[in-house]
């Protein structure tokens, strides 16, 4: 197979993650050929490190012959430019969540380049999660759900500034929780209220709670972020008619409850999650498979977090229908409906 040439845009800490893995040869076919990064020594310092060319200014990456597809781990504020940008060099481009900064952004992104756009949504890539959702229907009909990231504070100086960042933890955290609400339930829920508060002399939210309803299933599905502990944990809670499941996707553990018996089952190995969407984007850039997160995908997440900025603001539940997406174009093949 031979390889394809990569260009990784934003190349940060998260940046050196795809590098680190690709570089270990942990994913077949990819070779990372040149990073940009706004930092000039950290830029370098990285590359050398790595063997690969480092640029400071994104067109020099993009227009580089050897760059065949593009990763864009830059802060979100600044992806909406990069997809522009790759309007003059067409590429399949992977695109960190959340895919902007807000909707308004997107919207000046051509349809042609958003249908060029993959979304790395890792968690649908964590096994323990995949496992989990094999399970829901042992549950019966299920009524609530609760997600929860209880988390350190972010120590990376972006995440301060709204411009780069568009927001805090609703937004650069709460994406992920959405996403996997989506996925599981099959599409965007109809409405949701929101509680948020800057602690700890945060300029931007780090605590949220979020309640969404869908209301023909009668599900309630609550996510929560929590980024003012010393202390770590992410868990997923699914209330069903028979029984419950308590899943801890940082450890690795599931159990379920059937009446007032605990059983704890048996999950699969923990794995990265980037080489497994790697191998899809490659997958999709060599055109051999449909999109398997297509940027509507982003685009619903973003409509959920705008919804939650909403419904806090105003003190009042928002309709997900308050919330228009991009301007409509025929899905592509793969995507979760609205």
């Amino acid at each position: 197979m031979k390889e394809m040439g990569l260009a990784i845009l934003g190349c940060g800490r998260h940046g050196e993650r795809y590098l680190r893995h690709i570089a270990a040869g942990d994913v077949a076919g990819a070779r990372v050929v040149v990073i940009q990064r706004r930092s000039r020594e950290l830029g370098e310092s990285l590359a050398a490190r790595y063997a690969v060319d480092y640029v400071e200014e994104e067109n020099r990456a993009l227009e580089d012959p050897r760059v065949q597809a593009v990763i864009v781990a830059s802060p979100p504020g600044l992806h909406a430019q990069s997809l522009r940008r790759l309007e003059a060099s067409p590429k399949p481009v992977l695109c960190e969540k959340p895919v902007a900064g807000d909707l308004a952004q997107l919207a000046m992104v051509s349809p042609a380049q958003r249908d060029r756009v993959m979304v790395a949504q890792t968690l649908r890539y964590h096994p323990t999660l995949i496992f989990g959702r094999s399970r829901r229907e042992s549950l019966g009909p299920v009524h609530f759900q609760r997600w929860s990231q209880r988390l350190e504070p972010s120590d990376l100086s972006w995440q301060r500034d709204p411009a780069l960042a568009g927001g805090g933890s609703v937004l650069l955290t709460g994406v992920h929780l959405f996403d996997q609400i989506r996925w599981w339930w099959g599409r965007t829920p109809d409405s949701v209220v929101s509680d948020q508060l800057s602690v700890q002399g945060h300029p931007l939210e780090n605590l949220f709670t979020a309640t969404f309803h869908y209301r023909q299933e009668e599900r309630i599905v609550s996510a929560e972020v929590a980024k003012c502990s010393s202390s770590r944990c992410a868990r997923l809670e699914t209330v069903g008619t028979r029984g419950q499941c308590f899943v801890d996707y940082l450890g690795g553990e599931v159990r379920e409850l059937r009446a007032t018996q605990w059983e704890k089952i048996e999950a699969p190995p923990a794995r990265p999650t980037l080489p497994a969407i790697l191998e899809d984007f490659l997958a999709f850039a060599r055109e051999e498979r449909d999109n398997p997160i297509p940027l509507e995908e982003g685009v619903e997440t973003l409509r959920m977090a705008e919804a939650c900025y909403l419904a806090h603001r105003e003190g009042r539940r928002v309709d997900l229908t308050e919330i228009p997406g991009l301007p409509s174009k025929e899905a592509p093949p793969g995507g979760i409906p609205r």
